[in-house]
C-alpha cells in the first residue's frame, strides 16, 4: 500500500513539474472547435494544447466534472486579463521594433513586462490546476492522469504520422519538379546538340 501512494505521489509531481516547466492551461495555439465543446465554455480550455484538456476533464464522473469546471471557470477573468496585458506588451513591443531609431531601455522594459506577465499566467496555471488535482479523490485524481498519458501518446503518434505524411509528400512534390525540369531541360538539350 506504502508503494502505491509513493508512486501516485511521484506521478503527481511529476505531472505538476511538466505543467509549469512546459505548459499552459489558457491560451495559446489554435482553438478546437471540434465536437464535444459545449456552449458557454471557454475555447481556451479546450485546447488539446493544454496541459489538463477539457476533454481529460470531461471523463470525470459528473460530480467531480462540475467541481473542476467551477474551479477552472473561477480562474478565467485573471487568465482573460493577463492574456490582454501580455498581448498589449507583445503589441507595444513590435511597435518599438518597428521605429526608426529603437529605445533599448524602452524595448527591454516592455519585454520585461511581457515577461513578467507571462510568468504570473504560468502560475496562475499551475495554481488552476493544483486546486483542481487536489480537489479530486485519490482514485479519479489517478486514473484521470493515466488517461491524460493515453491522450498525449495519441496525439504525439498522430502528430509523427502527419509529418511522416508531409515529409513524404514535400518529397514527391520535389521529384516531381525536378522530373519536370529535366524533361524541361532535355529538348533544350537536343536542340542545342542537333545544330552542331
Amino acid at each position: 500500500m506504502r508503494n502505491v501512494v509513493l508512486l501516485a505521489s511521484l506521478a503527481i509531481n511529476i505531472f505538476l513539474i511538466g505543467l509549469v516547466a512546459g505548459g499552459q492551461l489558457f491560451g495559446g495555439g489554435a482553438r478546437d472547435q471540434g465536437p464535444g465543446n459545449r456552449p458557454g465554455v471557454d475555447q481556451a480550455m479546450s485546447d488539446p494544447n493544454n496541459i489538463l484538456p477539457l476533454r481529460a476533464i470531461q471523463t470525470l464522473p459528473p460530480e467531480h466534472r462540475r467541481v473542476a469546471r467551477r474551479t477552472i471557470e473561477a480562474f478565467l477573468p485573471q487568465s482573460r486579463a493577463l492574456q490582454e496585458e501580455i498581448a498589449g506588451h507583445r503589441q507595444k513591443t513590435v511597435e518599438l521594433l518597428k521605429q526608426s531609431s529603437l529605445d533599448p531601455e524602452e524595448f527591454a522594459a516592455t519585454v520585461d513586462a511581457m515577461q513578467a506577465a507571462q510568468f504570473k499566467q504560468q502560475k496562475l496555471t499551475a495554481d488552476t490546476i493544483k486546486k483542481v488535482l487536489t480537489d479530486l479523490p485519490d482514485a479519479e485524481r489517478i486514473a484521470l492522469l493515466i488517461r491524460i498519458e493515453e491522450f498525449r501518446k495519441m496525439q504525439r503518434e498522430t502528430r509523427q504520422q502527419e509529418m511522416r505524411k508531409r515529409i513524404g509528400g514535400e518529397m514527391r512534390e520535389r521529384m516531381i519538379e525536378e522530373r519536370q525540369q529535366r524533361e524541361q531541360q532535355k529538348p533544350d538539350d537536343d536542340a542545342d546538340g542537333g545544330g552542331q
